[in-house]
């Protein structure tokens, strides 16, 4: 039932960015997605490691969810607040204007999205998976339907504002609803006591994360201008589809399945090789598809005013297989309570796409020569995620 949902979900997604590259500029996708990635930076702080370690820690009581619940609410109020402040800077950074409206406006995700982590934390804690895509394929559908309206009646770039700030909206509420948490005044040490050396390394490894996914857009935005950005990023977000889809159908269930058997090291290896060689079959075989079909995916969902997003998707599409396969490390990290590894990967990680990226730009600064660095720093790095896979598996 929960992969036939994910799958709808996929077909709606594809359905509501097809329609929407139709009717907006390749622009307006950029100035979109340069908001969104300083969102996820604070995304990345608002966080702070606690979802997994809501999951991976068992001994958490009432009072001690009351705490971390009523830690993001205000830590979300803040981070808003400064999110909001600095959307000038943004915009004269990148010198335009439109980014300080649109910042803004997002300023009410980064609230929401910090509101989310412990009532998300604990869903998937529950293994209330079924659930999860239920709410995200109404939401989803609901906030795509009415953002496609907005396109159609010259909305322009602010369609592209209504899921990332309702979406957030909505799933708070819901969440809310299942898990009615009390606001607590009292600041407990022991609470996050349980949680610092797990949740610490975690927040480490985010921040690298972070740097890895988003330093190749931040240097496009800047260097070769807001359309070019929008190519790459709708290029980006299309290959991430199957790959998203793919995570999201595997990876929800195995940090707490395998979280269950963190005490039994022959489970939580044998669940993980299992899983590996599922996502390596569907991985490869979609980076093959996509590759030789990119120019007909291309002006099929997006029309010829896209073209120019053709080599650089064809490019990234190498980088499927990898990323699938790499999808699942973070998941066995966490559940062999390993998060120290998992960060030293990060850092690991970053350095290599920083390298990658900065000899790109000084010698080529070009889409698809960053598109190129993207793909090679995702091979190193699922090279040596596994070589420290098997460092663990030798002490377990």
């Amino acid at each position: 039932m929960t992969q036939f949902i994910l799958h709808y979900r996929l077909i709606i997604n594809l359905i509501i960015t097809t329609i929407l590259a139709r009717l907006l500029e390749p622009n307006d996708f950029g100035v979109v997605s340069i908001a969104l990635i300083v969102i996820n930076f604070f995304a990345v702080f608002s966080d702070m490691g606690l979802a997994p370690a809501i999951i991976q820690r068992k001994d958490l009581n009432e009072q001690d969810l009351s705490i971390l619940f009523s830690f993001t609410i205000v830590l979300g109020v803040f981070m808003a607040f400064i999110f909001y402040l600095i959307a000038p800077y943004i915009s004269l950074y990148y010198d335009n204007e439109l980014l300080t409206p649109v910042c803004q406006l997002l300023a009410i995700n980064v609230f929401f999205a910090s509101a989310n982590i412990v009532p998300n934390g604990l869903i998937l804690k529950n293994k209330r998976f079924r659930f999860m895509a239920v709410r995200t394929l109404f939401v989803q559908l609901l906030c795509g339907i009415v953002s496609c309206i907005l396109a159609f009646n010259s909305a322009g770039i602010y369609s592209l504002l209504l899921t990332p700030i309702t979406s957030s909206v909505f799933i708070f509420f819901i969440n809310y609803k299942q898990h009615r948490l009390n606001f607590s005044f009292t600041i407990n040490k022991s609470t996050f006591s349980k949680i610092a050396s797990y949740s610490m390394f975690q927040l480490l490894f985010n921040i690298s994360s972070y740097v890895v996914c988003n330093l190749d857009k931040f240097i496009i935005g800047k260097r070769l201008g807001m359309s070019q950005l929008g190519f790459y990023d709708k290029s980006y977000q299309l290959i991430q589809l199957p790959i998203v889809t793919t995570a999201n159908v595997l990876i929800p269930v195995l940090h707490p399945l395998l979280s269950n058997y963190q005490h039994d090291n022959e489970k939580v290896l044998h669940y993980n090789d299992q899983i590996v060689k599922v996502l390596a079959f569907i991985g490869f075989t979609l980076s093959v598809f996509f590759y030789f079909s990119s120019r007909e995916i291309i002006i099929l969902l997006f029309g010829y005013q896209w073209i120019e997003a053709i080599p650089v998707f064809k490019i990234l599409s190498l980088s499927i297989g990898w990323q699938t396969i790499m999808s699942s490390c973070n998941a066995f990290f966490q559940a062999a309570n390993s998060t120290k590894y998992l960060f030293v990967a990060g850092i690991y990680n970053s350095i290599i796409i920083i390298i990658s990226l900065v000899v790109s730009v000084i010698f080529y600064s070009s889409v698809e020569s960053l598109a190129w660095a993207w793909v090679i720093s995702r091979i190193l790095n699922l090279i040596k995620c596994k070589s420290f896979e098997r460092k663990i598996q030798l002490f377990y």
